[in-house]
């Protein structure tokens, strides 16, 4: 059942497009970037199932391939689209294929230095702009009603199933907790 929830605080991504691409502010931090990169438009169209196309190699290699500016945004500060606001309409539509080399002079790349890596590149070539918000917004939560469902635990060795259904509905069957 849902039901109204009062308003929470949430943080919020904020994306401002300006006419060279998306615009965004945040403090300058000395950080590690790209060596190189390549950022190409892939007219190859909409990836018909979802396969994590974020690559990070061996050597400071890096690939997107056939991904969206929000892809990237939502891959590079851990956010999800329905908490970004603004921007120009083609960050959901336009696709890219992304290759990218770090210069290994400096080291080894360690596991969170590719985000702030990816985060300079998206300043850097898209212009892009970041400013975090706390806004208090109506939410809905779910919760148990007065008759809740009768649900059994799934038994040890029974087979796991989940499927996908019409309009984005996805059915669990046997799924432990």
């Amino acid at each position: 059942m849902l039901r109204d929830h009062p308003t929470i605080r949430r943080l919020l991504l904020a994306v401002a497009g300006t006419a060279a691409g998306v615009g965004v502010m945040l403090a300058q931090t000395p950080r590690r970037e790209f060596e190189v990169a390549s950022i190409r438009p892939n007219n190859a169209g909409r990836p018909t199932t979802y396969i994590n196309p974020f690559v990070f190699a061996p050597g400071g290699h890096f690939t997107a391939t056939n991904v969206t500016l929000v892809d990237v945004i939502v891959q590079a500060y851990q956010t999800r689209r329905i908490q970004m606001q603004g921007g120009p309409a083609w960050i959901d539509s336009d696709r890219f294929d992304i290759v990218a080399k770090a210069d290994l002079d400096q080291g080894r790349i360690e596991p969170g230095q590719w985000t702030l890596m990816i985060k300079a590149l998206l300043e850097d070539r898209f212009k892009l702009a970041v400013h975090k918000e706390t806004k208090e917004t109506q939410v809905y939560a779910l919760v148990v009603g007065k008759n809740p469902p009768k649900l059994q635990p799934s038994k040890e060795g029974e087979q796991t199933t989940s499927t996908q259904g019409a309009r984005g509905q996805i059915n669990f069957q046997r799924i432990g907790v």
